[in-house]
């Protein structure tokens, strides 16, 4: 009985270690305190640490890329945007340079969307400005429906005015995901 005892004793003593709590008849050793934790080590901010989430674009637009591409006769132009969903505003980066890739000469441009099959365009008028000499931004545009669009791009330049159009024929997803 002398062994089971001494083995009541030590079982004890490592359960009392490891959980913290004492098991049996056996009355353990007072704990040693645990040395105050360690101070955290700094780290280098990450550039959207600062952003609340709906800011950040990764986290706003998880969408698969699109780019559509045109040319006419003296121009071509290339779209880039996040794929929309129904009824939500986007935003489109449009690179517009003549055949060459060279900028164009004081160009006005406008950009729209529509649906050829239904004979109507976007009920949004987006906002576009130059961001570079062969670069455009566009902000507020909305696919208000399912179906085939069309995004064009009207340019004069040179004394020459022209319209770009590139079909998306993927439909827009739906905005709650159905």
């Amino acid at each position: 009985m002398a062994k089971n005892s001494a083995f009541s004793v030590a079982f004890a003593l490592v359960l009392t270690a490891a959980c913290g709590k004492a098991s049996g008849p056996a009355a353990s050793p007072p704990a040693a305190p645990e040395p105050p934790p360690a101070a955290p080590l700094p780290q280098a901010a990450s550039p959207t640490a600062a952003l609340p989430v709906a800011a950040t674009p990764a986290a706003a637009n998880m969408a698969k890329p699109v780019e559509l591409s045109a040319k006419s006769a003296h121009f071509a132009a290339t779209w880039h945007f996040a794929a929309p969903k129904v009824g939500e505003l986007f935003a489109v980066d449009i690179a517009l340079t003549d055949l060459a890739g060279q900028p164009l000469a004081a160009p006005k441009v406008a950009i729209d969307a529509t649906m050829p099959a239904h004979g109507h365009g976007m009920m949004t008028d987006p906002e576009l400005r130059q961001t570079a000499p062969t670069k455009w931004h566009a902000d507020g545009l909305k696919l208000h429906m399912h179906g085939s669009w069309q995004f064009d791009v009207r340019v004069e330049a040179a004394g020459v005015k022209e319209r770009l159009s590139a079909a998306y024929e993927e439909p827009p997803e739906a905005a709650d995901g159905l």
